[in-house]
């Protein structure tokens, strides 16, 4: 069986909390791709050849152009989950959006929390086509 790191772009709004999730979360086993801005994303997407597991944003970036980008994302990676933190007085509502997650949040809950969404995303995935799970790249031992 094969094992691969998940792989997440990572695009928060202020500099030293995207670097302190960047070591945090390459620590807890992911692949971070580091970006100073959402509108980058789509190129990083379109440049790397392996698929992207998780995109995580802060609220500002994904308000942004009412959605706009979220949603080309989503329809370039339809399997990318897209993870926002947002202040609890935030109001947002996304179609595209899998999960929405408050602040405060220390930077291992966050990583845990996102580990446990992608266990459960590919516990379904298997539920759904058990003939193919030993072909299939796992992600967690």
């Amino acid at each position: 069986m094969k094992y691969a790191a998940p792989r997440l772009i990572l695009s928060i709004g202020f500099a030293d909390a995207n670097n302190l999730l960047a070591g945090v979360l390459y620590l807890k086993g992911f692949k971070v791709f580091k970006l100073s801005s959402t509108f980058d994303c789509l190129s990083l997407i379109n440049q790397i050849q392996e698929k992207t597991d998780v995109l995580l944003i802060d609220e500002q970036s994904a308000a942004e152009n009412d959605f706009c980008l979220v949603s080309e994302i989503k329809k370039l990676t339809p399997d990318t989950m897209i993870v926002v933190i947002a202040d609890e007085n935030v109001k947002l509502s996304g179609k595209d959006i899998d999960e929405f997650i408050l602040r405060p949040i220390s930077p291992e809950n966050l990583a845990d929390k996102i580990l446990h969404m992608l266990a459960k995303k590919e516990l379904k995935r298997l539920r759904k086509a058990p003939e193919q799970q030993s072909n299939q790249i796992k992600y967690f031992a």
